[in-house]
């Protein structure tokens, strides 16, 4: 008979959990909110990716999608920087890297 595997599902407290630490602190790691809530990592990145629909992007967990809020924030502020971008002096000023 094949052997069957119960799937554990993250418990709704844990949820919660992740959901409050990472927006204490955005720069936590899977692994120090697993050490502080006594889980293991691989639960804590499940909770963080599927339960609250995070992504990792530049060493960051960040949302999948922007609210409509933050897309007319990156309108405006792209707006403005086109305002200022007519003043060839303002292009001196930028510096890039990769």
């Amino acid at each position: 008979m094949p052997e069957v595997v119960a799937l554990r599902l993250p418990e709704k407290t844990n949820v919660e959990s992740v959901r409050r630490l990472l927006t204490e602190d955005r720069r936590t790691t899977p692994q120090m909110i697993a050490d502080r809530l006594n889980i293991s990592e691989k639960t804590v990145r499940q909770i963080v990716t599927e339960d609250l629909g995070k992504r990792k992007i530049c060493a960051r967990i960040v949302p999948h999608a922007l609210t409509t809020e933050q897309k007319q924030e990156r309108v405006v502020y792209c707006q403005d920087l086109l305002l200022m971008g007519q003043n060839e002096r303002f292009w001196e000023n930028i510096i890039t890297g990769d």
